[in-house]
C-alpha cells in the first residue's frame, strides 16, 4: 500500500511519523513516541475547540484563565500581585491583561481604600455571569440531556450576558 506524502516529504499520519522515527532511531519506544504523538494531536484539537468557544465571547486563553481565577475567589477579587503570583506573570503584563476584560465589564480594577498603590481586580457580575455560562457548559456538557434544570440555567445565564446585567440574582451552581 502506498500513502500520499505531501511534496515537503512530511509524514501523513500517526503510523508514518512513528515509523519514520524508528527508521532513525531503532532502539526507541514506539509505543511511548506514538502516545506522545497522540497526546499532542489531542491537546491540540482541544485547545483549538476551546479557543473557538471563548471567542464567541470575546475572550483570549489567558483572559479566561484570569476570569476564572477570580471567579473561584472566596471574594471574586484579587491583587494585580496574586494574580501575577496564581498566573505566572510580571505584574505590568496582568495590568495589560486586565485592560480587556475591564474594557467589556467583566473586571473592576480598584485602589485599595488605605494603600492607594495596592489595585485590585474585581469580577463584575457580567463577568461573574459569563463565567457561569462557560462552567454550565463545562460541567452541564455530560448532563445536558438528562437534566434539564442545568440547560435552563444555562440559557438564563446566556441571556444575562445578552442583557448586559443582572436584575435579580439567581444562584447558578450546580447541584
Amino acid at each position: 500500500t502506498t500513502t500520499h506524502q505531501p511534496s515537503n516529504g512530511a509524514p501523513t499520519s500517526v503510523q508514518e511519523s512513528i515509523q519514520r522515527l524508528k527508521d532513525m532511531f531503532p532502539d526507541l519506544d514506539a509505543s511511548a513516541w506514538e502516545a506522545q504523538v497522540m497526546l499532542e494531536r489531542t491537546h491540540r484539537l482541544l485547545a483549538n475547540l476551546r479557543d473557538a468557544h471563548w471567542t464567541k465571547y470575546g475572550l483570549t486563553g489567558r483572559r479566561f484563565i484570569l476570569l476564572r481565577l477570580l471567579y473561584t475567589t472566596s471574594h471574586k477579587r484579587l491583587s494585580m500581585s496574586e494574580i501575577a503570583s496564581h498566573m505566572n506573570l510580571a505584574p505590568n503584563n496582568v495590568t495589560q491583561l486586565s485592560d480587556g476584560p475591564e474594557r467589556d465589564g467583566h473586571v473592576r480594577r480598584e485602589a485599595d481604600g488605605d494603600d492607594k498603590r495596592m489595585i485590585y481586580a474585581t469580577l463584575t457580575p457580567q463577568g461573574e455571569a459569563l463565567l457561569a455560562v462557560h462552567e454550565l457548559g463545562h460541567v452541564s456538557g455530560q448532563r445536558l440531556v438528562r437534566d434539564p434544570p442545568s440547560r435552563i440555567a444555562l440559557v438564563f445565564a446566556e441571556e444575562v450576558l445578552e442583557r448586559g446585567t443582572i436584575e435579580e440574582r439567581v444562584d447558578l451552581q450546580e447541584p
